[in-house]
């Protein structure tokens, strides 16, 4: 039988000496010559005397069945992958956060000689250079961590206002407009940080010979009609 030797052949079916049902998948072959996945189960065909005379089969094309199992499995891989660099990118941001705070104030201090500031701004540009990569990791990974709580926002942006003003140096001014009363957010402190931090480096990025950028925070109510 065709699919005896075929069986037979994958080391996955024990041809004759098969006294129970089995079910294998093989690679067969359509008359365009194209290939396609196949299963089947096969049962053999006793005569009176218990012996197997023949074998019956029931085959399916699972072809596309495979290819989307082989899909589920690629995307499994993936988003494990996706974690993995998600987790390491958090955890490599908080570590660059420091650097960059620690690099504005080195840069604020008057006391450095030329080749020590030059030395900052190189620093400076490679841990914005890495922040770059970290985000597009988190990107990757379709996810960040988050820990919200309830943040004055107003309060935020006023303290992050000093780093800033480091970090976009003597070129920029950097004017912030506050209401006086406070506004309730629920957020992560630390993402809302970070995208103003993009936001100014962007901003610095776009002045090279300098300018002023203004960062407001106020009440706004969004007419839904």
């Amino acid at each position: 039988m065709e699919i005896s030797a075929r069986a037979v052949s994958l080391g996955n079916w024990c041809g004759t000496n098969t006294t129970s049902i089995s079910t294998d998948i093989f690679e067969n072959r359509k008359k365009s010559g194209e290939f396609f996945s196949e299963q089947a189960v096969i049962a053999p065909v006793k005569d009176d005397g218990g012996r197997v005379t023949h074998f019956v089969a029931v085959k399916e094309d699972i072809t596309e069945r495979l290819r989307l199992e082989d899909q589920l499995r690629q995307s499994q891989k993936m988003d494990a992958i996706g974690r993995l660099a998600g987790g390491v990118a958090h955890d490599f941001n908080n570590l660059l956060t420091i650097i960059q705070l620690e690099t504005a104030v080195l840069a604020d201090n008057p006391a450095h000689d030329h080749d020590t500031r030059e030395a900052i701004k190189q620093i400076t540009a490679a841990s914005e250079r890495a922040t770059g990569l970290t985000r597009q990791l988190l990107a990757f990974s379709r996810r960040q961590e988050k820990e919200e709580k309830t943040v004055n926002l107003g309060e935020l942006v006023d303290n992050l206002a000093r780093l800033l003003r480091r970090i976009l140096g003597e070129d920029i001014e950097l004017v912030t407009r506050l209401v006086p009363e406070p506004i309730a957010l629920r957020a992560d402190p630390g993402m809302v940080e970070q995208a103003l931090l993009n936001l100014a480096v962007n901003a610095r990025d776009a002045m090279p010979a300098g300018g002023r950028l203004q960062l407001g925070v106020d009440v706004a109510i969004i007419d839904e009609a």
